[in-house]
């Protein structure tokens, strides 16, 4: 055994993980949205009636979606990043281990 060669891919295959993470946070924008067009709805429904309580009780509920939805944003342009670092590094480990064959 004076050389043992090992792929990287052998190692770091894709396991479609980065597929899943992405469908996840679409799922989870999705979730956001109908969330957000949910308290457009009781917004709307409590100006009508003249409800100032119930607006401003939506009014908080729309600060925390916006909170959320930014988090969420920035979560997602973090994936993205290092999907693509993942990537890069994975054609490196392939370039090299073809090299040293």
């Amino acid at each position: 055994m004076d050389s043992i060669l090992f792929k990287y891919s052998e190692f770091f295959e894709n396991d479609g993980g980065f597929d899943r993470l992405k469908k996840d946070f679409t799922s989870l924008g999705d979730e956001l949205v109908d969330e957000a067009l949910k308290i457009q709805k009781r917004v709307n429904d409590a100006l009508k009636f003249g409800n100032a309580e119930e607006v401003e009780k939506q009014e908080k509920q729309v600060d925390e979606l916006v909170k959320t939805y930014k988090k969420f944003g920035d979560a997602r342009e973090n994936l993205n990043k290092i999907e693509e670092e993942f990537q890069k590094q994975q054609k490196k480990g392939m370039a090299t281990t073809d090299e040293q064959i």
